[in-house]
């Protein structure tokens, strides 16, 4: 298949590692390899509608973090920084991907901090969506753990419509609502908690320091990654650059689907600013 084709439909694809069954799904074929790393509670199924139109110039491959959509975690799974970046470099090297761009959105995003720094080999462009920058001695994430638990509490009992996530999210398309109401019941209540612990514990910005020539995506609106973070980020990397979003919050790839794909075409191939 050329680089401009489209596959009608995504391949789902198993890599094994640390006694986890790691699933992608990938979109696309025969152009330059692209990785998504997603956030805490997205799995990859939610992202079709990001990896289809990128799937015109790249072959898309989107990771179900494990604890997530098709990828159950085993026991003994501890969910930290480390533990999600060897699961990244394992399906890097499982897939044949050969230093692909890579985009982590929110927990994703850091991930990708920490596989950047572990395996640079690995890592082609890194482009890191509106990461939580809390950890040790910084101010906790803006959204509480409650919220994300009893969002798949519900969606376990049958209690998540459309209609609800779409008081949160007015602006998401009835495909984006469909595809989160689905979709919520596959994340691991344990996996989903010890993740939001470790936003606590674990310092990303020590990472982030390091990273050779990071891009970072951010939403005009978050509260995640406020303007006052975007600028201490800069100012610590100064190899970085930033590209903001218009009009999303921290669901940047949800809320301007548009501008979001814009941004990343430019994090890829376009010139810094």
């Amino acid at each position: 298949m050329s680089p401009g084709a489209l596959a009608q439909r995504p391949r789902s694809r198993f890599v094994e590692h640390g006694g986890a069954r790691l699933h992608t799904l990938t979109f696309g074929g025969g152009g330059p390899a692209l990785l998504v790393l997603p956030g805490i509670t997205s799995p990859a199924a939610v992202w079709d509608f990001v990896a289809e139109p990128l799937a015109r110039e790249h072959t898309v491959s989107v990771l179900d973090l494990r604890g997530r959509g098709r990828s159950p975690a085993p026991d003994g799974s501890r969910h930290t920084l480390a533990e999600y970046s060897a699961d990244a470099a394992a399906v890097i090297e499982g897939l044949a991907l050969e230093r692909p761009v890579v985009v982590g959105h929110s927990l994703g995003a850091r991930i990708l901090a920490a596989l950047a720094v572990d395996r640079p080999d690995l890592v082609g462009t890194a482009i890191l969506v509106d990461p939580p920058l809390c950890g040790p001695g910084r101010p906790p994430y803006p959204t509480p753990l409650g919220f994300y638990l009893d969002a798949i509490s519900a969606a376990r009992a049958g209690g998540v419509d459309v209609e609800r996530i779409r008081r949160d999210h007015p602006g998401w398309s009835e495909r984006q609502l469909r595809a989160r109401a689905r979709w919520l019941s596959s994340c691991d209540e344990h996996a989903v908690a010890e993740a939001y612990r470790h936003f606590h514990d674990e310092d990303f910005v020590s990472l982030w320091d390091r990273l050779a020539a990071p891009t970072l995506i951010y939403g005009s609106g978050s509260a995640v990654v406020p303007a006052a973070a975007v600028e201490e980020l800069l100012a610590r990397n100064p190899r970085a650059r930033a590209i903001a979003v218009e009009g999303a919050g921290h669901m940047i790839p949800w809320d301007q689907p548009e501008r979001f794909g814009a941004a990343l075409r430019e994090a890829i191939g376009g010139p810094r600013r």
